[in-house]
């Protein structure tokens, strides 16, 4: 029964968590589906440890996953203490987010128990994908005009949060695509693959691009044999995808970052770079506590930092300068710390699957799984340096699933 339960939860977890838009209703804060899917699934990892008896993964990520989650408590008292002129309940929004996707992390690491059960998450969460980037090619279809002033996330909400969930599930598609030998599979994940990969596209994201490319370029040397031509897949879905955009747009949005004359126009890099310089001085004004989760804002404006949208609230679209300014060197280096391990552990069961896969089929399949998880998790590393990352639930997932295999 309860192994039932655990494949009925761990796919409405694949398909809620690239959904990022779906608030179910509001009860002083808003309820998501995905805050309702982890209480469900606190609710199985608590009926495990009575039933099974299960213990609690141990991993020193565990360590630092509570180290980190410390200093972000220092953080909002630091907050609350100086003042981030933040409403009340948009900083207690901030702190539960905060919560929920830490306790995502403990609960996918204790929840996975068979490679079959990480096949229905990766399964559910390239299916939550494909849903949301049809949305968002519906989205732009029906838009008179699409800007960078217009972009749209569709049912993954923001078009860069969006853009981030859709990289990491096109790693899991291909994860899945090299491990079935059934056509109809084959050919429904690359119809998927496919989808996502103009989601991608039609998101406006720039850091997904960069990110895509760095997942390609990773993938090709984790395999080492460049001549094939399933390793040149992601491209040429690419180019395909290129080319049925319209191309206005798209160009435009590529020549901000190529052409001086686009960014001045754009002005968006400007401002990040601007931004980011302001949060190492924010980092060096305070390198042990930092300024407060959420507080760089306030910090910006009390230290006479005019920068063009300052206001309190403003985020750092940088997730190690968010994390260094924010929270100092004690957050700073869990978090540090914490994706190192992540990456350690993704790289020893490829080493294991290396050398024993072909005595045990089963361990040569997760080291398939555990690679292309590596890979998405290269890409968000990458977005972590164009984007906040660190409370997006889903960063915290590729975490876990690190101490889960």
């Amino acid at each position: 029964m309860i192994t039932r339960l655990r494949i009925f939860l761990l796919f409405l977890v694949g398909v809620s968590t690239p959904i990022e838009k779906a608030i179910l209703f509001e009860f002083v804060l808003p309820i998501s589906v995905n805050k309702i899917v982890t209480a469900l699934l606190l609710g199985l990892v608590l009926l495990q440890w009575v039933v099974e008896r299960r213990r609690i993964v141990r991993d020193s990520t565990n360590l630092w996953v509570v180290a980190f989650a410390v200093t972000l408590a220092i953080g909002y008292v630091i907050s609350i203490v100086k003042g981030v002129g933040v409403p009340s309940l948009s900083l207690l929004v901030y702190m539960v987010t905060s919560a929920s996707v830490l306790l995502f992390y403990f609960l996918i690491a204790n929840v996975l128990t068979t490679r079959r059960e990480l096949d229905v998450l990766l399964s559910a969460l390239v299916v939550g994908a494909t849903l949301t980037a049809l949305s968002i090619i519906l989205a732009v279809g029906a838009a008179e005009e699409v800007t960078t002033k217009t972009r749209v996330g569709g049912i993954g909400a923001e078009p860069n949060l969006a853009g981030y969930n859709l990289i990491l599930a096109l790693a899991f598609c291909f994860s899945l695509y090299f491990s079935t030998r059934s056509t109809l599979r084959k050919t429904v994940l690359l119809g998927a693959a496919a989808t996502i990969l103009g989601g991608v596209l039609f998101t406006l994201s720039r850091a997904a691009y960069v990110s895509v490319a760095a997942m390609w370029a990773l993938w090709m040397a984790r395999f080492g044999r460049f001549d094939q031509l399933r390793y040149a897949l992601p491209v040429v879905f690419l180019a395909v995808g290129i080319a049925l955009i319209p191309p206005q747009f798209f160009q435009d949005r590529v020549a901000s970052f190529t052409s001086a004359e686009s960014r001045e126009e754009d002005a968006s890099i400007q401002k990040r770079m601007g931004v980011n310089r302001d949060a190492v001085r924010a980092f060096a004004s305070s390198p042990l506590v930092g300024v407060g989760v959420v507080g760089f804002g306030a910090w910006a404006m009390r230290e006479g930092t005019r920068g063009v949208g300052y206001k309190p609230g403003l985020s750092i679209h940088n997730a190690y300068l968010a994390v260094a300014a924010e929270q100092g060197l004690f957050g700073l280096i869990p978090f540090l710390l914490i994706l190192t391990l992540a990456w350690r552990n993704f790289s020893w069961v490829r080493r294991v699957a290396r050398v024993h896969g072909r005595a045990f089929p089963e361990l040569s399949q997760l080291g398939l799984r555990a690679t292309f998880i590596q890979i998405a998790f290269f890409g968000g590393l990458i977005e972590n340096f164009f984007q906040p990352t660190v409370m997006h639930k889903s960063a915290w997932m590729l975490v876990g699933l690190a101490t889960a295999v």
